[in-house]
Order: structure tokens, then C-alpha cells, then sequence
């Protein structure tokens, strides 16, 4: 099977967290695929937690509130949100 079948077989089963890692990412499993997104510090702002729960439901779902939606490459799947996105890149900095 490849990646991208994988991927959307994941994508019709729910979402189990698996657990921190020792950087302080979390580790999700959607099927076979394996899914590590940024954790969501408890001393952050208000604001950054938001973005990084967007971002988390956007990863864990291929499709963000922005309309982006997952596209998967060879080294991984990335999602490219609006500008306006809170989860986009440039906002998270």
C-alpha cells in the first residue's frame, strides 16, 4: 500500500493519542500512520494555544478551518494555511 493510501485509510479511523515525546511533541496514531504535532505548553498564551489547537485538529483531520487541506510529500504531510490562519507558520512565531 502506499503512503497516501495509508493515509486515507487513517483518515476513516479515529484519532488515539499515544503520548509525549521527551521534546514535548505529542505522538498520535490514526491507523498506520503516526502523527507528531507540536504539544500545546500549559505556561502558553491564550492565543498560541488556540493556533496550536487549530494546528492539531488540522493534522489530525487533513483539512483546516483556513480551507487547507493536506498534501502529502515525500517526507511528509503538510498542511499550507492562509495567511490570516492562526495556525499558519508565520502567526506561530
Amino acid at each position: 500500500m502506499s503512503a497516501t493510501e495509508d493515509y486515507a485509510e487513517a483518515l476513516k479511523l479515529p484519532a488515539q493519542f499515544i503520548g509525549a515525546t521527551a521534546d514535548g511533541n505529542e505522538a498520535w496514531m490514526r491507523g498506520r500512520v503516526m502523527f507528531v504535532i507540536p504539544g500545546i505548553p500549559d505556561r502558553a498564551s491564550p492565543r498560541l494555544k488556540h493556533a496550536l489547537t487549530i494546528r492539531r485538529d488540522a493534522s489530525l483531520n487533513s483539512v483546516c478551518e483556513c480551507g487547507a487541506t493536506a498534501c502529502i510529500k515525500s517526507d511528509g504531510i503538510y498542511l499550507e494555511h492562509e495567511d490570516a490562519c492562526p495556525a499558519c507558520d508565520t502567526n506561530l512565531i
